[in-house]
């Protein structure tokens, strides 16, 4: 700053924007991983019902640092034999790798303190079979991955109470679906990535992308929906939070029915639930073939939804369904597409320059059937490369 040849643009600091912000530091930072088995087999565990789940909304309802993931069970002995030496299957098979009753890991992080987790933790978790550690003793990768994503379910519990949705890794707050769509153009989202700078700091990086404009569900979708069932259509719709495509059947369901209730009250552990104006509290959406019971807050309607509807894949194995949103495609089943307009970005000199020297430089073979020449060999794998040893005369004008 003091060098004699330094030259500023005359900006002060407060003139600047930045999308990094530094978060917290991992000095002091201690954490508690508490684990829990594999359920009985054929057992159906219900979420609330998990000892790891319902400490862990618990904890978040607690705005305690927290991340829940499932982990592979340890290694069974193997079978016994029958009489006649065969091998037995073991006494508990394994669970599908999304099954609830899968083994299952609460990691809890704080400073100071141990926060008193009587009352928030499950007495038989507290019991089970845990680790400890600190910044003190060294934090593996692992650690700080996880302390990222616990980071993340922070944030995400805040802006879903303000409003907000998540769709997959990005965050958007929708417009009013009685909004006119023309005075709406464009949308922006945001997401998160978080690194460490230096020894302990750790930072958050804020991206930020436009996309088409999404909408909350109004009473003209159901009725639009209902009126396209007969025709075997549907209106297309996005679901919150992984932004699994659906279809809107119009059915719909009030707040006072039991299975509704139970259902907003399942939700509200994890993911804050609103009302939408003038709209029941649940409506029925097909997502794969099935009939789901879905809150009217976590289905939106899109623009895309016209432009879309080429990238529907139909594989032998059936209709496969994919709503592309924001560069990421969610498939019920198929294969992952990229819509045409979504995440685009202009060109700029430093992606098409290196496009057409990459281009230039690049020997091409025509796509037909090589024609014979007498000086030049008629393989078509033959490169006819120049000795490099070889001075090539230069005869341009000096």
């Amino acid at each position: 700053m003091t060098h004699q040849s330094h030259q500023t643009n005359g900006a002060s600091l407060e003139d600047c924007h930045t999308n990094f912000f530094a978060l917290t530091d991992l000095c002091g930072i201690k954490w508690r991983k508490l684990v829990w088995g594999e359920a009985d087999g054929g057992a159906s565990v219900e979420p609330l019902e998990d000892p790891v789940l319902s400490s862990f909304s618990r904890c978040l309802a607690g705005d305690i640092l927290c991340v829940w993931r499932r982990v592979s069970a340890p290694a069974q002995p193997p079978g016994m034999f029958d009489p006649l030496g065969l091998p037995q299957p073991p006494a508990h098979p394994s669970h599908p790798p999304l099954s609830l009753s899968a083994a299952k890991e609460l990691w809890i992080f704080w400073y100071g303190e141990e926060p008193d987790l009587t009352g928030i933790v499950s007495q038989e978790l507290l019991a089970s079979e845990g680790e400890q550690g600190s910044w003190e003793s060294g934090l593996s990768y692992e650690c700080r991955s996880l302390l990222f994503k616990a980071l993340h379910n922070l944030i995400e519990r805040c802006l879903l109470s303000r409003d907000f949705v998540r769709l997959g890794k990005w965050f958007v707050q929708p417009y009013d679906g009685s909004e006119k769509m023309q005075e709406k153009s464009g949308h922006l989202s945001f997401s998160f990535a978080f690194f460490v700078h230096g020894e302990s700091t750790v930072c958050a990086s804020v991206d930020v992308r436009q996309h088409h404009p999404v909408r909350t569900l109004i009473r003209t979708h159901l009725q639009q929906a209902q009126a396209c069932l007969h025709s075997g259509s549907g209106v297309r719709v996005i679901l919150a939070p992984f932004g699994l495509a659906g279809t809107l059947t119009g059915q719909s369901f009030k707040a006072l029915d039991l299975q509704t209730q139970r259902l907003m009250e399942d939700w509200k552990h994890f993911y804050p639930t609103r009302d939408v104006a003038d709209m029941p509290s649940a409506v029925e959406v097909i997502v794969g073939g099935v009939k789901l019971r879905y809150p009217s807050c976590y289905v939106l309607v899109t623009d895309m939804d016209d432009t879309t509807s080429t990238l529907i894949n139909t594989q032998p194995g059936g209709i496969k369904s994919n709503l592309p949103y924001m560069g990421l495609t969610v498939s019920v089943v198929g294969q992952h597409q990229q819509h045409p307009e979504c995440m685009v970005h202009a060109s700029t000199p430093s992606t098409v320059l290196p496009e057409r020297v990459w281009q230039d430089s690049t020997i091409s073979l025509t796509s037909g059937p090589p024609s014979p020449q007498p000086d030049l060999p008629t393989n078509p794998a033959h490169w006819d490369f120049q000795d490099p040893s070889r001075k090539q005369l230069c005869s341009c004008p000096k």
